[in-house]
């Protein structure tokens, strides 16, 4: 199966579950134990402060967490209906101040960015597993 399919598949999965994505950190104690895990990493090693890619953000989570503590947050996801989530979520906790962008594109293209355009980037959950070789 070529990548763009995979893509498709994926914009097709995510948009019929965006209200179970948004819900799946808080859904249960098992997922909450992944969130507040992964939180305590991120405050252990991202820097202090700077900038931070949100790359398969999703509804945006770790973003709205992020730009709460502080960070300037970008989000970038390959679903829009995700986005849309997300968008309404930052507004409603008054976080878009530090959340610079939101982005439709992949993570395996981040070709749109510089070399040192942020200080840190972190893709979590499931984003990773869905990428496959070019070709």
């Amino acid at each position: 199966m070529k990548a763009d399919q995979i893509k498709k598949q994926v914009k097709e999965y995510y948009s019929k579950r965006c209200l179970v994505e948004l819900k799946r950190l808080t859904s249960d104690p098992y997922h909450r134990l992944e969130y507040d895990t992964t939180l305590h990493f991120l405050k252990k090693y991202l820097p202090k402060r700077g900038s931070v890619l949100d790359a398969g953000g999703g509804p945006g989570s770790y973003t709205i967490k992020l730009a709460r503590m502080g960070y300037e947050v970008t989000l970038l996801d390959l679903t829009p209906k995700l986005l849309e989530i997300a968008e309404r979520q930052v507004r409603g906790v008054k976080v878009d101040r530090n959340v610079k962008n939101m982005i439709e594109g992949s993570i395996d293209d981040l070709s749109m960015y510089e070399g040192d355009s942020f200080d840190a980037v972190i893709s979590l959950g499931g984003a990773l597993g869905r990428l496959t070789r070019k070709g």
